[in-house]
């Protein structure tokens, strides 16, 4: 149940890095990379424990896995240096959300 508490926890720190960043995007102004960095490692790392440790928190995979497609789509945007695609980012971060109540909610 350790690997769980630390992945939820993870999830709940991006969620926060995740809506610094949707507030820098809205106010168009400048992304930190160093955020953007441990936002995505950070994620990645919660991901692969939930589906590797978890298998049965699905709907929260399934969410998680979803957000992730955006992100990815948030990121190349700005390597490219392209405007941000808001509804991208509104996205990113509902579907983020839901599988973080949907993983609490497992808990509970």
């Amino acid at each position: 149940m350790h690997l769980f508490y630390l992945a939820t926890s993870l999830f709940v720190i991006t969620t926060l890095m995740g809506m610094h960043l949707s507030s820098c995007v809205f106010l168009e102004r400048n992304k930190p990379w160093w955020v953007i960095i441990f936002h995505g490692i950070l994620s990645i790392t919660a991901f692969t424990i939930l589906i590797t440790q978890y298998p049965e928190t699905i709907m929260s995979i399934f969410l998680f896995f979803l957000a992730t497609g955006f992100g990815i789509c948030l990121l190349y945007q700005h390597i490219t240096g392209r405007p941000f695609t808001k509804w991208f980012c509104f996205a990113h971060a509902v579907l983020s959300i839901a599988g973080c109540v949907f993983l609490i909610r497992f808990v509970l």
